[in-house]
Order: structure tokens, then sequence, then C-alpha cells
């Protein structure tokens, strides 16, 4: 499967593209150290197998990013498994809003962010 074919759509032409197996992670620039994040996996790597993927690029980023500082994440409010993910990776789910999608529909969509990750 291709990237566009796992996450849906093409990645944005500034963002930066993890791949392991058939999960996807995707990062894009938003503003001082903050980056936009979405995770996809493709149906055959569901459970802990895209897990284990998305918390590699999850480490792969930071260290390849080190000015980094933030992480955000926006699902849809009525997507439980992104949102159950997103709780087992370390976001923090922030609140909701409504908010207008790139195919021009407003959703209520979760905020999550995740901190860079103390040195050991």
């Amino acid at each position: 499967m291709t990237d566009e074919e796992i996450l849906g759509a093409p990645p944005p032409p500034n963002s930066v593209v993890y791949r392991r197996g058939d999960t996807v992670c995707v990062g894009t620039p938003v503003s001082n150290g903050r980056w936009e994040v979405h995770g996809a996996v493709a149906p055959h790597e569901r459970g802990k197998t895209g897990l284990d993927s998305m918390r590699w690029a999850l480490a792969e980023f930071w260290k390849d990013h080190p000015d980094a500082t933030e992480l955000l994440a926006g699902p849809k409010a009525d997507n439980r498994a992104v949102r159950v993910t997103n709780a087992l990776l370390g976001f923090s789910l922030v609140g909701k809003a409504m908010v207008p999608w790139p195919d021009g529909v407003t959703r209520e969509t979760c905020v999550y962010r995740m901190s860079r990750p103390c040195a050991a």
C-alpha cells in the first residue's frame, strides 16, 4: 500500500513522513516548535503492531527534530479507536472544539497535545 492509500489523502507537501510496515505517521510544522501529527494504520496492522510502529515514529520524530517542543493531534470526537490510541501513545486530551475540516465540513474535534519527553 502507498502512504496515500493508508492515510486516505496525500501528506501535505511540507510534512515529514515516518513509515514502518503499513503504519504511516506524518508531522507538519505549525509554528514555534509545534507540529501537527497524524497517523494511520492499514487494517492488517491494527493493534499492537500499529501501536508499536507509532511509538517508533514518535521516538524517531523527537530525535530528528530537536527544535520541536509540542505535538498536536486533532481526530474526530466520535473516532473512539483514535482517541484510545492517542491516550496509549501519551497524548493528553485538552478539549473539544467545532473545527472546519479540509473537506469543508465542520466537525466536533478533539484536541490532543504531547510535550517533548524529558531526557532520561
